[in-house]
């Protein structure tokens, strides 16, 4: 009678955790982007909603630039530039991308890191949109997004 398993029923085995293992880790690491979008998503509605409320719209730069580095270039308001950071913290490559005409019109791009749809970035502008953008123009032309 046998007292063992052999060395081709071990390997077996190994191989098996090993297959399981590589399926858990591509499924936690789809959950880590959708988890990023969707605190990107919440935190640029969270900048349209605070300008509502200080009514004070950014309106401190004028052309596009990234700001998810130096936020305070497109806010003076603190809300709005914690709101910034935190979307740089989680989207990818932490870019974000602001633009103002300098009279209270502009809109905030960040990119997805898995885009639902065809576009590839979340936008939210002074007109009260929020919603996934084409990647033409860092999700925005003029200072309106792309719907």
């Amino acid at each position: 009678m046998r007292k063992g398993f052999t060395l081709i029923e071990l390997l077996v085995v190994i191989a098996i955790i090993g297959l399981l293992s590589a399926v858990v880790m591509t499924a936690l690491d789809s959950a880590k982007k959708r988890g990023d979008d969707a605190a990107v998503k919440s935190n640029m509605n969270n900048i349209v909603k605070q300008s509502l409320i200080v009514n004070t719209l950014p309106s401190i730069i004028s052309g596009v630039v990234s700001c998810g580095s130096s936020p305070s270039s497109f806010s003076s308001d603190a809300v709005i530039q914690r709101q910034i950071s935190a979307t740089a913290e989680r989207s990818k490559g932490k870019l974000v991308y602001c633009v103002s005409n300098g009279s209270g019109l502009w809109a905030v791009s960040a990119p997805l890191n898995s885009p639902i749809n065809t576009g590839d970035h979340w936008c939210v502008d002074s007109d009260g949109f929020s919603g996934e953008s084409s990647s033409d123009y860092y999700g925005f032309n003029g200072t309106s997004c792309i719907r």
